[in-house]
């Protein structure tokens, strides 16, 4: 049985793109655990969405952690260069986690000690102060993504896609399907814009379950 969610921009995913410019890096793919890779359902938190066909719960956390082996198999094959931007830190991967989703020893962002401004707005600026023409993508279920997230988002340059899902379902195949989509035209220059100004933007669309 799947997640009866509400249809209100409550819980929309935010899609921006800013102007892009040539790069040889990959971009750069920010990833939240709970309410992005592991729903925060199972067990005694609720039902497990239906989106992905089937969910595995994680062998080496104690506490209930569950991901879609066919959301991780279609994220690790973007050429991205993906880093934790997670509360778990370092722990994302001192606990198993990492090493489960096939991750082990990806990079984390280690968050200053402080809530204003939102702290993972912090290190992701600071992060990308020395490489501010590289793309970059940045999911996370926090409401902040959409408010603070995205005012900061609106006075950068380079290209950038900020997705939030709903918490209790995480990434969807939609959401995935539009990630590769915007890497796909980032890699064929048509991820561009003037003045600041996108020409490929959406904005406010319901997560959906495919």
């Amino acid at each position: 049985m799947g997640i009866n969610r509400a249809r209100s921009s409550a819980y929309a995913d935010l899609v921006t793109v800013a102007n892009a410019s040539a790069t040889a890096a990959p971009p750069l793919l920010f990833l939240d655990v709970d309410g992005v890779i592991s729903p925060v359902a199972g067990e005694h938190m609720g039902p497990l969405p239906t989106c992905w066909p089937t969910w595995v719960r994680s062998p080496s956390i104690h506490m209930p952690v569950f991901f879609a082996p066919n959301l991780v198999a279609r994220l690790t094959a973007l050429p991205v260069e993906r880093i934790w931007c997670s509360t778990w830190e370092k722990e994302v991967d001192t606990f198993g986690l990492s090493k489960d989703l096939g991750w082990a020893g990806q990079q984390y962002l280690r968050l200053p000690d402080q809530w204003q401004p939102w702290s993972k707005l912090v290190a992701i600026r600071e992060y990308l102060l020395p490489q501010q023409a590289r793309p970059f993508i940045w999911v996370d279920d926090d409401n902040r993504l959409v408010s603070s997230g995205m005012r900061w988002a609106r006075t950068i340059q380079q290209p950038h896609l900020l997705i939030r899902p709903e918490k209790k379902v995480g990434l969807t195949p939609h959401h995935v399907a539009r990630i590769e989509k915007w890497v796909h035209m980032l890699g064929d220059g048509e991820v561009s814009g003037r003045g600041g100004q996108p020409t490929w933007r959406a904005v406010a669309h319901s997560a959906r379950d495919s």
